[in-house]
């Protein structure tokens, strides 16, 4: 099982990757249509079940 959470703000997301429960670096990406395809291509390259978890910040920065 791979879980990925993703750290959301209004510039940025940060994505941390946990395989077989050791995480991997967190790699951080611009928050734009660019920035998901980003996301995207790097996690479909991952094998397995996907759980995905998404924290959303309240602030504007």
């Amino acid at each position: 099982m791979n879980t990925i959470g993703i750290d959301v703000s209004c510039k940025e997301l940060v994505v941390v990757v946990m395989v077989n429960g050791k995480a991997r670096k967190a790699k951080s990406f611009d928050n734009t249509p660019l920035g998901h395809q980003s996301i995207i291509r790097s996690l479909t390259k991952l094998k397995g079940k996907r759980s995905i978890v998404s924290v959303l910040h309240g602030n504007s920065d």
